[in-house]
């Protein structure tokens, strides 16, 4: 698919690290009519950052709020000597905000998030698919969260004809939950139910799944974690009971880096141009 922008502001755009996205935003943005660079190794810092109008950083920007999350090379490009490089530039971060520079985080882009939730949801299925012995179809799943993530992946849980149970805690959430044909519990009650699941999805980056759930769950119940740190299963415990829990936070960049690119380009060409 190739994406085709009209654009009027035309920008000198600056990239750093990243991963196949940010590969393939750097050439829609340069289609756009955008002059990029993209920096992805450490030798690279020694150009002069006045030059470009625009930083765009990763999504997500940073994994351990030191380095730049980038996985195209094995250089490590660290936060702290990028800062001292940026001076006026418009700069866009992917989930993160510098403290003491003034920055977009285009994660929180309601656009965004909601068409990311998307290529989330197939990655989790195929990951369901992957390691169960058994067909989602008249599987028991349970989608732990009714957020962006959550509504998009038991819809289509629905599609392939699961049994799907999603978990909420406002009574509002509980009305949109039943409105779309799914069984409602509340978050803080599963563990009353958790021996009914044979998958469990979670989406809430908050402990969750804690001791007392995981203990009522069946011993082949596949555990997918989709939320971000700190994450919202404790994996210790999973690990001493026997529990498998597969970490796939991060799916839309290694399942669908060509769509995940696409959606990121538009909010990113958005958000510089004031559109």
């Amino acid at each position: 698919m190739t994406l085709i922008f009209c654009v009027v502001n035309l920008m000198n755009i600056l990239l750093i690290g990243g991963d196949r996205r940010q590969e393939i935003v750097r050439d829609n943005l340069k289609n756009a009519g955008h002059l990029t660079e993209h920096i992805t190794k450490r030798n690279q810092l020694n150009m002069n950052f006045d030059d470009y109008d625009c930083i765009v950083f990763p999504y997500p920007t940073t994994k351990d709020g030191l380095t730049v999350n980038n996985t195209l090379s094995e250089d490590k490009l660290f936060l702290a000597e990028i800062i001292k490089k940026i001076n006026r530039q418009k700069v866009l971060c992917g989930n993160y905000s510098f403290v003491n520079i003034e920055s977009i985080d285009y994660g929180k882009d309601d656009e965004l998030t909601f068409l990311n939730a998307v290529p989330t949801a197939e990655g989790a299925i195929e990951i369901a698919i992957k390691n169960t012995p058994h067909t989602l179809w008249k599987s028991n799943c349970l989608v732990v969260g009714n957020g962006k993530c959550g509504k998009i992946l038991a819809d289509r849980l629905k599609g392939l004809r699961a049994n799907v149970t999603v978990s909420a805690r406002r009574d509002i959430d509980f009305a949109f939950i039943k409105a779309q044909g799914f069984n409602a519990i509340n978050t803080y009650e599963i563990k009353n139910s958790a021996q009914n699941y044979d998958i469990i999805f979670n989406t809430v980056d908050s402990l969750v799944l804690d001791e007392a759930v995981l203990k009522g769950c069946k011993k082949d119940c596949l555990i997918i974690e989709l939320a971000s740190a700190p994450f919202g299963v404790d994996f210790k415990y999973a690990e001493k009971i026997g529990i498998p829990v597969i970490i796939a936070s991060g799916l839309p960049g290694k399942c669908a880096p060509q769509t995940a690119a696409e959606i990121l380009t538009t909010t990113i060409i958005k958000l510089i141009t004031n559109k």
